[in-house]
């Protein structure tokens, strides 16, 4: 599969591999996994025409000694470095590498930094304390990575975190945009229809790695994607389990029974409490802001104290998974595929409407226009409006309603729709839409 988007990341990447020519340069990079972070660094890094030496190393579940070993036959081979070979400790293994960079400039990256935790407790802080040592005469250009959000933010965004206000660059790479998502299917699929396209970023998201999964099946339609995503083997069945194996605690159950709830339609506390059986304002908060796999909501002007509010899955690969595979894992376990892909299609139409609001707000979202783009809601079915694009700037608001299948609106009903939201501001703009599969 041909390399598409991150044309940003790529030109701040080697901005900051000319800056570590003059002086050391700390990248910390993170995002879910399966999104393309070693795939970026490779992408820049392998393809190096300005002869920089490069080391990768992974950190897995070797202890200290073996990964410092490692390491040394990494500087040897690849960066042609003379370290003292009986290093046990990796902060000594840091330090005699930004001792050598004082005289040579060379790339080091760590993937699934933050394992290092693990395997030495306290080894953050001997690292920060090395690179506040020997920065200044360093010519090292060193780039961590990881995928566990909950570890990432411990260690280098919290206040009191060991790592923090070291970096010199961040990046939180996402999934791909809409954009890119059509160009994609574009490249495979020239007469795509629109369904297919929501089917697409329905089960995508826009991580690289399930784009690459429905290209290397051929699967560039709605039919051959939920074949490929629904059939026994397949990747996707256990990517669930895989993407929360070390995220989640042992409080896994409960995360498990919340995160199905939302994706199932559950989206109120009331709701969710009521389907796993027992509060869970605490489970919420952590999922979350510490684990950042849900939203929270609340209406357009609503204050922050309401408790009106709304929760949604971020991931759509994740909403799915739940909503369907997790749901049936009976059946997953049986090999009964055949009836997951029947109560996947009994309910294709009621999803595809959810997933066809969310993508609107994401596609608003993306043009950079408008700096609030949500939903909004009141009591009454008759009061909920599916998009709300809010320039601030310019005191404009487009107000939108997807409309699937059969369904019917025009501006007059969408106008006494948002009749309350327009009077509470009636000197602002106001533009109305209305947006179908075909406006996708």
């Amino acid at each position: 599969m041909n390399f598409y988007g991150r044309d940003k990341e790529i030109a701040l990447l080697e901005e900051v591999k000319r800056r570590s020519a003059h002086t050391a340069q700390f990248t910390v990079i993170s995002g879910r996994k399966r999104v393309g972070k070693t795939t970026l660094l490779r992408r820049v890094y392998d393809a190096n025409d300005e002869g920089m030496e490069v080391a990768y190393l992974f950190v897995g579940n070797k202890n200290e000694v073996l990964l410092c070993d490692e390491l040394w036959r990494i500087s040897h081979n690849r960066l042609h470095l003379s370290i003292d070979t009986n290093v046990v400790r990796l902060s000594t293994m840091l330090e005699g590498l930004m001792a050598a960079s004082a005289s040579k400039n060379f790339t080091l990256i760590v993937d699934e930094c933050h394992n290092l935790q693990r395997i030495a407790d306290g080894i953050f802080d001997e690292l920060k304390e090395v690179w506040t040592r020997h920065v200044s005469d360093s010519h090292i250009n060193l780039i961590m990575c990881g995928s566990n959000h909950a570890m990432m933010t411990r260690i280098f965004d919290n206040e009191e975190a060991p790592m923090h206000g070291i970096a010199t660059e961040r990046i939180l790479l996402q999934p791909l945009k809409i954009e890119v998502l059509k160009e994609i299917l574009h490249d495979y699929n020239p007469h795509y229809s629109p369904d297919d396209l929501l089917t697409f970023c329905m089960i995508t998201g826009g991580v690289p790695k399930y784009v690459e999964q429905l290209v290397s099946a051929g699967a560039f339609n709605r039919r051959s994607m939920m074949e490929c995503v629904l059939s026994e083997g397949s990747f996707f069945v256990s990517e669930g389990r895989e993407m929360l194996a070390d995220e989640l605690g042992n409080d896994s159950s409960t995360y498990y029974s919340i995160l199905s709830a939302i994706a199932e339609g559950h989206t109120s506390r009331s709701d969710i409490s009521s389907f796993v059986g027992g509060a869970c304002g605490g489970f919420l908060e952590k999922l979350e802001k510490i684990y950042a796999l849900i939203t929270k909501h609340r209406p357009y002007l609503h204050p922050e104290t309401i408790r009106n509010v709304h929760y949604g899955l971020k991931d759509n690969f994740m909403s799915f998974w739940f909503r369907y595979i997790y749901k049936h894992r009976s059946a997953v376990e049986y090999g009964d595929m055949e009836y997951l892909r029947r109560c996947v299609e009994n309910d294709y139409d009621a999803y595809s409407k959810v997933m066809l609001e969310k993508y609107f707000r994401q596609k608003y979202r993306e043009t950079g226009l408008y700096n609030i783009v949500v939903n909004y809601w009141e009591k009454g079915d008759d009061r909920n409006i599916d998009l709300i694009a809010v320039d601030e700037t310019n005191r404009h608001i487009v107000i939108g309603q997807c409309i699937y299948g059969d369904e019917t609106i025009d501006e007059m009903q969408l106008r006494q729709r948002a009749s309350n939201l327009i009077d509470k501001q009636p000197e602002w703009t106001y533009e109305f839409v209305c947006l179908s599969t075909s406006d996708m």
